[in-house]
């Protein structure tokens, strides 16, 4: 076998997977919902927001909680996997998974008067993905392909928020976060020839490709929020909210060791047998959209609340606009039970993919539902929520587009004091 022909063995398992993307998701805004009743009602919850997760989705809403409060949600497993369809050598496909035990919302509020003031701590997106995989004679020509990830991501989010209850049916409110990002991501990748197809003097040809990622972020994330409620029964409310990243830095480093001279797409090793590339960067943080979030709730008795909401996301560099809605209710059975349940989309803001533009289209559909026991100052809920969708992605394959399912379930449990 001549060497160009043995690059090309190289490239065929190596180019399929060389890009390989960290499972970190910039593409979609509702990677996680945050607090224990919004959680069970799919998110909805714009016109209510009468608790500590209300400094998330509308400040103005804790005007109405009436009495200090302290609210913790704790995701006890979330759980991602994302397939994606006949992208290795010899048709087989690929899946990552990451799942992550993360405690997603803390906040606590109190009143003075008309205005209620409060501090919240939110973990808006996480992910951990630990994996190897080694799949053996994915073609004539390869006899072994090992991919190792090894990937963290979190985004938080802390800050003050204050709320003024102008009258009767009109509040307003606003929180300041402080928005801090972190994500590292280790991939080792490694491939073996057959060894029949071998007939060089140097021996069996491999290959072996380490890369590392490392970027975090800093800014502000500022909300701003107003309900009115024309009548006892119904409340209508709007937000306004945008990330404005000020700091931001990265380093990445790729480390390849081949037994040969090969020119392949993992690395060019074409005087040597070893590379390295390494450097840092900064400003590496896009812009971010703006985001318009509208709700309405309607009290349809003392047992039943609904609730719907739409969320629109503007169009940056690099990202279309996206429009999202929501809906949920929540029944009690008696004073000390109640059921949520909700529905929700998270539709991807990627271009459309290309064989020359690497991207990746997902739209997720999901669900919630939650159960929540009630005492004389405390609460805690338990549910869960579980989003799929299906797409394509050119951010794999490279040259060719393919099809990817992806699923995220997340199970919590929720406490609620009141002092």
């Amino acid at each position: 076998m001549e060497m160009h022909s043995k690059n090309k063995l190289f490239a065929l398992a190596l180019c399929a997977l060389s890009a390989a993307p960290v499972m970190a998701d910039d593409e979609h805004y509702v990677n996680f919902l945050l607090g224990g009743r919004a959680m069970g009602m799919g998110g909805a919850y714009t016109a209510i927001s009468d608790d500590p997760a209300g400094m998330f989705y509308n400040p103005a809403g804790i005007v109405y909680a009436h009495s200090p409060n302290l609210s913790a949600s704790v995701n006890a497993f979330r759980f991602s996997n994302k397939t994606f369809e006949n992208v290795l050598t010899g048709g087989n496909d690929w899946s990552r998974e990451n799942s992550a035990l993360v405690p997603n919302f803390f906040g606590v509020t109190q009143p003075f008067g008309n205005f209620t003031v409060g501090f919240s701590y939110a973990v808006t997106d996480t992910s951990e993905e630990d994996q190897a995989q080694t799949f053996s004679n994915l073609s004539s020509n390869i006899e072994r392909f090992t991919i190792n990830v090894n990937e963290t991501n979190t985004v938080n989010k802390l800050g003050p928020s204050i709320a003024y209850q102008a009258s009767d049916n009109f509040s307003i409110g606003m929180t300041f976060y402080l928005h801090m990002r972190d994500t590292k991501t280790i991939v080792n990748q490694y491939v073996k020839l057959n060894e029949s197809l071998d007939t060089s003097s140097t021996g069996q040809h491999t290959e072996w490709t380490n890369s590392y990622y490392k970027n975090s972020e800093y800014g502000i994330t500022p909300k701003i929020g107003v309900i009115w409620s024309p009548t006892d029964k119904l409340a209508l409310a709007a937000t306004y909210s945008q990330n404005f990243v000020f700091a931001s830095t990265g380093y990445s480093q790729t480390t390849c060791l081949a037994s040969h001279k090969t020119t392949s797409s993992s690395c060019d090793t074409s005087k040597v047998y070893a590379t390295q590339t390494a450097g840092e960067t900064s400003n590496t943080h896009s812009e971010d959209p703006f985001e318009l979030r509208f709700g309405t709730a309607y009290f349809a008795s003392s047992q039943l609340l609904l609730s719907a909401d739409m969320t629109f996301h503007s169009e940056v560099t690099g990202k279309r606009s996206v429009v999202n809605v929501a809906g949920g209710a929540e029944y009690y059975i008696d004073p000390e039970w109640a059921v949520r349940a909700g529905g929700f989309t998270n539709f991807s803001n990627a271009p459309t993919p290309t064989t020359s533009y690497a991207s990746e289209q997902i739209d997720f559909f999901g669900g919630s539902l939650s159960v929540t026991r009630f005492s004389k100052n405390s609460s805690i809920s338990a549910g869960t929520n579980i989003q799929y969708g299906t797409g394509t992605s050119s951010s794999v394959a490279a040259g060719r587009i393919t099809d990817v399912s992806a699923l995220d379930m997340t199970f919590f449990l929720s406490t609620a004091y009141s002092y």
